[in-house]
């Protein structure tokens, strides 16, 4: 008996390192809309891609498990990282229930891993979730047993699990595994929050999309508790996010601790050396926002990278070197931050100040509508419109190069 289940652990891993490490796979990234062009242009950077399919909010690529470590590992921009696994039709409860079956888990979560579902139904004739993740769980569960396996539905460990994606769309299941975890924009840094901070990814689309790596310094003006200033001491020093996080494809039988280890390490030999002159200037009039953005500073370790002084936009011009190119990174206040009667002279001040003051540089300001795009009256390269906190707003950038 000892010996029949070491004959089927070695079949095992043979079939894994066959169907899995070896061989291509299809990979969904999550990306804020509106931005996929700059997510694909950073993936292209990492060595991702070229992509497959772009669609609003994600982008389709194919690639070995090294993309996938190196996307959740690299990347600034992507919310998270889906691997498609299988697609079927499925009508009917019972072929749902055997394509399912179909499908060998073994391969992809290891014994002991605690399983989740995120499912939705879009246009479908199953659409009842609760029904939909009962007959998962059973196919799951009649797929393990045959290798003597037997899944789990309870986490006892806050990094341990592995959610299943089940995507129900004009009775076309999609199924994929989520192998970044927690969304990617949970840094670990920004500890200290002011007023409606911006979310890592966007911070970092947007620099992205204004092409931060063209200039020599970068000017966070309103910086808050500093989300601009920290994505882009990141960009600009090769940074990674969260090397320290635990991904769900650390659990999978095809991982290998030290091929992943050797590209992380791979992956910080290549970080810039911080530079003894700050290279990027971020400043609020705001003492909460001062003492928010400090201790995230401080605490990401780049007060050598970061200068941080209180100061005022409209009425202190910082001097900007002749031979040095600079980008201003703006998100201003809107919504409930301002009073209705404040806001267009707010956005008039503004836009005088990018043009009279700080006419030669580059400028990515966020614009919450046309009245205020209109009194801001800022020359544009480009614009793209998006949702922040549940308000459409728009990217305005103006290029300085």
């Amino acid at each position: 008996m000892v010996e029949h289940h070491m004959t089927e652990g070695r079949g095992l891993e043979r079939r894994v390192k066959q169907h899995i490490a070896a061989r291509d796979h299809s990979f969904f990234a999550i990306v804020q809309p509106g931005f996929e062009a700059a997510a694909a242009r950073e993936l292209a950077e990492l060595g991702i891609g070229p992509m497959d399919e772009t669609v609003e909010g994600g982008l389709e690529f194919t690639g070995k498990l090294e993309a996938c470590y190196r996307a959740n590992l690299c990347s600034r921009t992507i919310t998270s990282l889906l691997m498609r696994i299988a697609a079927f039709r499925a009508e009917y409860f019972d072929r749902f229930h055997d394509r399912l079956t179909e499908i060998p888990w073994e391969l992809y979560i290891r014994n002991g891993v605690s399983i989740s579902f995120h499912i939705t139904a879009h246009k479908s004739r199953l659409y009842h979730t609760g029904r939909l993740e009962e007959e998962a769980r059973k196919a799951i569960t009649s797929r393990f047993s045959e290798y003597g396996m037997a899944p789990s539905w309870e986490s006892v460990n806050d990094e341990a699990g592995q959610t299943v994606h089940l995507r129900l769309d004009h009775d076309r299941c999609q199924v994929s595994l989520d192998t970044s975890g927690d969304k990617l924009y949970k840094r670990g840094q920004k500890l200290h929050v002011t007023g409606a901070p911006l979310r890592e990814t966007l911070a970092a689309l947007i620099l992205t999309e204004a092409r931060v790596k063209e200039y020599d310094l970068v000017m966070d003006p309103l910086c808050g508790s500093g989300t601009f200033s920290l994505e882009a001491a990141g960009i600009l020093s090769g940074l990674l996010p969260a090397p320290g996080r635990h991904f769900p494809f650390m659990d999978w039988p095809a991982f290998r601790p030290a091929a992943y280890n050797h590209l992380k390490k791979g992956l910080q030999a290549e970080q810039v050396v911080k530079r003894e002159t700050p290279f990027i200037f971020a400043s609020d009039i705001d003492d909460r926002a001062m003492e928010a953005a400090r201790k995230n500073i401080s605490g990401a370790g780049l007060e050598g990278v970061i200068s941080l002084e209180k100061r005022d936009f409209f009425r202190e011009i910082h001097a900007i070197p002749a031979e040095k190119k600079c980008l201003i990174v703006l998100n201003p206040p809107y919504g409930g931050r301002l009073r209705n009667d404040d806001v267009r002279d707010f956005y008039h001040r503004m836009g005088r100040t990018l043009r009279d003051d700080y006419g030669r540089c580059g400028v990515a300001v966020i614009v919450p509508g046309l009245e205020q795009e209109k009194a801001l009256a800022l020359h544009r390269n480009r614009k793209i419109l998006f949702m922040n906190g549940g308000i459409r707003v728009a990217l305005l950038v103006r290029d300085g190069f």
